[in-house]
């Protein structure tokens, strides 16, 4: 048996049995469920949810049960023979349900209030009875119904019992709470199929039947936001009535506004900064939000815990397990006692920093300068008297350099010890360093820009460059607090001081002389050590102006002429004294300018020429005059045939099928290049800024011969001498009807015009399988590989040198019933003995095997 002092600070939410799911609410609550602990069948864990499951099928569960352990919120059956405490802290498991029911113990509560005191806090859902049918018995007396009869026993069906109302939790009056507008309201205890009304505020708004089981479930139209009665009853088939089943509840759709985290602090009470870092990682987190909602805490999407805010609406919040190193994001979410969960609010963002700075650098060789490395905005905290209290404290920069000047400096043998602090609060271990003195001479300093502020040209000047600027500014790096000294060759020119970071500058008092310098710096630090100089900077002062430049614009289309070798060469074209353009003069001097339109004739062009020191010359003054001088002559390069099955290009003297053939070529570029047919102008193209051109005719060429030419014509209207004539012949006239002699297919042979191709097609599928050319009488002949067999027809035709083909003459392998002519014995020659030679008919020999010879058919 357990004290009821378990239930003090707890708040009670009273639970009906029926399928409902229940919210934990911001603090430590009791669960009162009326019910009897035997009718469960299952108790089970999902996520941090309690869900208990009834032999009837019904379940219940409490949302967040066990989110923050398992003895922080209490589940406890009120039942007609008591009160008893569900402990589940022995059966919690990390497998299976996640609950092992036969480790449960039910603890009785033997002191505090009675069964029925709890039965009167549960209210309507106690009266409605969830399982126990003890709490749901009508009882008679003054408490209505339409089947009692004076004092006995009421003759009306029983009071039903309201399972759920889709709450999520109770208020203070034992109203249940919901997030719905139409909550379905469901029960139990019905009679089967007797009809159920339901009220809200006194008012029917619906009637169910109940089914075989007697349960039965409603859901209304929308309910207005606020506090509402909700009444049932039952009539039964005689027409009796029960009593009233009562229940409040709190319509709530409202979303609670977005909550605030306001501020972060660390377990120093010292503020932590949105984006800031803490070695802290349980800091402790504050804001705002609608008063009495559960705030939910969230590492990204991780929930760390939930609190309350109170009823000024603030809340505070402490990891109890602690944050990792690294970034955080932390939000918050507000849920109302309706289950209304709001926006997450702005995010803070912290960084978890429990790592100490590694061990500073410190340098202090002389006593007159600190200065050394840490983590980048690291506070350096130094001891300079052994105290183990700092005794100056300077920030690191980006980069982890940090300095530091004493008032006065420290003497050699000071013993100073150096930490850095990082932004979180670390403080790593202490470097420790002796003032001895210093001998070292600085790093050779740097000459890193000179620059030239007089003058046309201005800006940075190049080592070896030129510049009329007889003072120019040297800037450049040298060690922090020494002093640089500037020269001239050997002549010392001044000198400046290094700044903290170990920047310079300087800019001689004294003109530098016409032509060529090799400037150095040295630096000598504090304890008159003197570094080796610096690398030379080489430039040559030149305060002397190009002379006048040379200009030719004869036509206004291009400009050109001579200067200075790498001068700036400014041209002015309307006369205001503003260069229009610049260009920039070769190695050679020379230098050229083309206009975006031609410069129009009459048009006076001012030159000037500024050297790389930014010297400008004297201005040369040029008028346009005119172009008189005719382009070169043009030339037809090609001309190509794209037209009927012979393509490709022509040759001068050829000829063709294509009435259209395309012309290309080159001319002066820009040029209009005119195409002649003889004297017939055919049209005319423009010739690229490569002096490229093509063309083709729009309209057909006649049949027959054909001279082409072109012209150039140039912007001013010169007109060049005719190309070279490209002589072409258009021939769209296909050759004559070929003719074939095949008589026994070992040769074939014929006649057709001179030069064409001739087309052989032995197995009749109109593609040729052999061609020849004929000679330039027209005749031709063809022997096949294997003669060609008796019955095989021919088709032959001829395709001219223009591409034109003729019509197809077909022949057919007849076979050969001629016998050959009579052959002839010629010569019978003797070649053996003493008297050798031709031997007449008639005659006689020694040579018994004389050689004959003589004709016959081929």
């Amino acid at each position: 048996m357990v004290s009821s002092s378990v239930l003090s600070n707890h708040v009670d939410v009273p639970v009906a049995n029926g399928s409902q799911v229940v919210a934990s609410p911001g603090g430590p609550a009791n669960f009162l469920l009326s019910a009897h602990k035997e009718d469960v069948a299952n108790y089970a864990r999902s996520g941090n949810d309690l869900v208990v499951e009834f032999k009837d099928g019904r379940t219940v569960r409490v949302q967040a049960f066990f989110e923050n352990g398992a003895d922080y919120h209490n589940l406890v059956f009120v039942q007609d023979d008591g009160r008893f405490l569900v402990q589940f802290g022995p059966g919690l498991q990390a497998t299976g349900d996640g609950i092992v029911d036969a480790a449960l113990t039910y603890a009785p509560i033997g002191d505090g209030l009675s069964t029925g005191a709890l039965l009167g806090i549960l209210g309507g859902v106690a009266a409605a009875g969830g399982i126990a049918a003890a709490a749901a018995s009508g009882g008679g007396g003054d408490d209505g119904g339409s089947g009692a009869s004076g004092g006995g026993t009421p003759t009306g069906p029983a009071r039903l019992a309201i399972d759920s109302i889709d709450g999520q939790s109770t208020d203070g009056n034992g109203n249940i709470v919901t997030g719905r507008a139409s909550p379905t309201i469901a029960g139990s205890g019905a009679q089967p199929n007797t009809t159920v009304t339901i009220q809200v505020d006194g008012q029917t708004i619906g009637a169910v039947t109940a089914d075989a089981n007697g349960r039965w479930s409603y859901t209304p139209g929308t309910l207005p936001e606020g506090a509402h009665q909700v009444t049932v009853t039952q009539t039964d088939s005689s027409g009796n009535t029960s009593e009233l089943s009562t229940v409040g509840i709190v319509v709530d759709t409202i979303v609670p506004e977005t909550p605030a985290i306001t501020a972060v602090s660390d377990d120093a009470q010292h503020p932590v900064t949105i984006g800031g870092a803490t070695s802290d990682t349980t800091p402790t987190l504050g804001g705002t939000a609608e008063a009495g909602s559960r705030v939910s805490v969230y590492d990204g999407t991780t929930l760390l815990g939930t609190t309350t805010a109170d009823s000024s609406g603030k809340w505070t919040f402490t990891p109890t397990t602690g944050l990792g190193e690294g970034a955080h994001s932390i939000t918050v979410t507000a849920t109302d006692a309706a289950g209304n969960v709001s926006t997450p609010s702005a995010a803070f963002e912290l960084t978890i920093d429990t790592t100490a700075p590694a061990l500073p650098t410190v340098n202090a060789t002389d006593g007159t300068s600190l200065s050394g490395t840490a983590e980048a905005g690291a506070t350096v905290n130094i001891d300079t008297n052994g105290d183990g209290t700092p005794d100056a404290t300077v920030t690191a920069d980006p980069s982890g350099a940090w300095t530091y000047t004493p008032s006065t400096p420290l003497p050699i043998g000071t013993v100073i010890g150096v930490t850095a602090t990082d932004a979180a609060g670390n403080t790593g271990p202490s470097a420790s360093v002796t003032v001895t003195g210093d001998t070292t001479a600085p790093a050779a300093p740097i000459i890193g820009t000179v620059t030239d502020d007089v003058g046309s040209v201005v800006g940075a000047i190049i080592s070896g460059g030129s510049t009329d600027d007889a003072t120019p500014a040297l800037s450049g790096t040298a060690e922090a607090g020494s002093t640089v000294s500037v020269y001239d060759g050997t002549t010392l020119l001044g000198t400046t001081t290094a700044d903290p970071s170990g920047n310079w500058t300087f800019t001689p008092t004294t003109a530098l002389g016409e032509g060529a310098h090799s400037l150095t710096v040295t630096a000598t630090d504090t304890v008159g050590n003197v570094s080796v100089p610096s690398t030379a900077f080489d430039l040559t002062i030149d305060t002397t102006a190009p002379s006048i430049p040379t200009v030719n614009a004869t036509d206004g289309t291009s400009l050109s002429g001579t200067a200075e070798a790498g001068a700036t060469v400014n041209i002015d074209t309307n006369g205001d004294g503003t260069p229009d353009a610049t260009v920039t003069a070769d190695p050679s001097g020379a230098w050229t300018y083309t206009p975006s339109t031609p410069l129009p004739i009459g048009t006076v062009i001012g030159v000037t020429a500024t050297d790389a020191a930014g010297n400008t010359g004297p201005s040369a003054s040029v008028t346009v005059t005119g172009d008189t001088t005719a382009p070169g002559a043009p030339v037809i390069g090609t001309v190509t045939d794209d037209a009927g099955s012979v393509v490709g290009a022509i040759a001068s003297g050829g000829s063709t099928d294509d009435a259209t053939p395309a012309l290309s070529g080159t001319a002066e570029a820009g040029s209009t290049v005119s195409v002649y047919d003889g004297t017939t102008l055919l049209g005319t193209t423009t010739a690229d800024p490569s002096g490229n051109w093509t063309f083709t005719p729009t309209t057909g060429l006649g049949e027959g011969a054909h001279s082409l030419t072109v012209t150039a014509t140039d912007t001013a209207g010169n007109v060049s001498v005719p190309s070279t004539a490209f002589e072409l012949t258009i021939d769209t006239t296909a050759p004559a009807l070929p003719t074939v002699n095949a008589t026994d297919g070992t040769s074939l042979s014929g006649t057709t015009e001179a030069g064409a191709t001739i087309n052989i097609d032995t197995n009749g599928d109109g593609t040729p399988d052999a061609t020849v050319t004929a000679d330039p009488s027209g005749a031709w002949t063809y022997t096949p590989s294997t003669p060609l067999p008796i019955g095989t027809v021919i088709g032959v035709t001829a395709t001219d040198a223009a591409g034109n083909t003729g019509p197809s003459a077909s022949v057919t392998v007849t076979g050969d019933t001629t016998a050959p002519g009579a052959p002839v014995i010629g010569t019978v020659t003797d070649d053996a003995g003493s008297v050798v030679g031709a031997i007449a008919s008639g005659g006689s020999t020694d040579d018994a095997t004389p050689t004959l010879s003589g004709t016959a058919e081929a």
